[in-house]
């Protein structure tokens, strides 16, 4: 039984919060997936799904891909050493740049919006880039590890003080 020591409560609470302290770092960011579709400079049609479990891209890294990180692939570059996109946000007065090696090894360069590749959304190529659609989208379908941590502690912290309102209603029938 749980004592209704003002002292063991805050014991107990501190418990509490040294657990959410440790759980939230367990969860991560969200996994994101980018989905691209377009027509390289030879007029192919090129295409490829890859999901970040880091998240987003970030703004100040170029990140490049190869075709085994990919989740499904159309027209890439097969071979293993050499890389078939390279992410580059932010690129002062051009965008977002997607460059895409397809099957011989053709570069093409796909321009976005400043923020397409940290957003979720669809954006279209634009301007002098070669015809492309990048569709952003959260993975995620269950709750993180954190969050049902930090749930797990809030249920107990309610368990314990139901117990103490318990235990002090039990000694105020007794007396």
């Amino acid at each position: 039984m749980l004592s209704t020591r003002p002292t063991s409560i805050l014991l107990f609470v501190c418990i509490a919060l040294f657990a959410c302290a440790a759980l939230v770092p367990v969860s991560k960011a969200d996994p994101i997936t980018y989905t691209f579709t377009g027509t390289a400079v030879d007029g192919l049609n090129v295409g490829f799904s890859y999901t970040s479990s880091s998240g987003f891209i970030s703004a100040s890294s170029w990140d490049t891909l190869f075709a085994s990180q990919l989740s499904s692939c159309t027209n890439c570059n097969v071979i293993p050493f050499l890389p078939v996109a390279q992410f580059e946000p932010q690129v002062p007065f051009l965008g977002d740049l997607l460059v895409f090696d397809d099957k011989f090894l053709i570069p093409s360069l796909f321009g976005f919006q400043n923020g397409a590749f940290e957003s979720l959304g669809s954006y279209q190529s634009y301007g002098l880039f070669n015809a492309g659609t990048l569709t952003v989208t959260d993975a995620v379908k269950a709750p993180e590890p954190g969050t049902l941590g930090l749930l797990a502690c809030g249920l107990a912290l309610l368990a314990g003080l139901a117990a103490r309102k318990r235990s002090a209603s039990l000694a105020t029938a007794r007396g």
